[in-house]
């Protein structure tokens, strides 16, 4: 496969994830809207990964991680065309942290139960929302 491939396998299961966090905000199993939304970031940014850099996305979870190994290179920066780029990364690196530890959560059972303890529906529906308009941003990335 080439990159570009690679790219579009790992954007076919991230939006994959993204509706079945949907699924789950309608079934109330809020704990797995965060999960999922997790997964849909985290393989959008090793798509971009790929595409970007031509290797093998590294083996973390860590989002944030991932899209610095990116993003903070300057080659790969000067190839993005949105004017916007510098205050949206920065924006959204909260969010990147944010669901990183709802990854996490689903690896530790009490970390789990406080997490589950934290989520309702509005507060999951704002996540699902945000975590939308990430991975729409993250596809405008796709610039490369």
């Amino acid at each position: 496969m080439n990159n570009l491939e690679k790219y579009e396998y790992w954007m076919q299961y991230a939006n994959y994830d993204l509706e079945t966090a949907e699924a789950m905000l309608k079934s109330k199993r809020y704990v797995y809207v965060a999960f999922t939304c997790q997964q849909a970031i985290e393989k959008a940014v090793k798509a971009l990964h790929v595409l970007y850099t031509g290797n093998e996305a590294p083996k973390s979870h860590n989002i944030l991680y991932v899209f610095e190994l990116i993003f903070n290179n300057e080659e790969y920066c000067n190839n993005i065309s949105d004017e916007h780029f510098e205050k949206d990364k920065e924006k959204y690196k909260t969010l990147f942290t944010t669901l990183h530890s709802y990854y996490i959560a689903e690896r530790y059972t009490d970390y789990k139960r406080q997490v589950s303890e934290s989520l309702r529906e509005e507060n999951s529906k704002e996540l699902l929302d945000k975590t939308k308009e990430v991975f729409k941003w993250l596809e405008s990335l796709k610039q490369y």
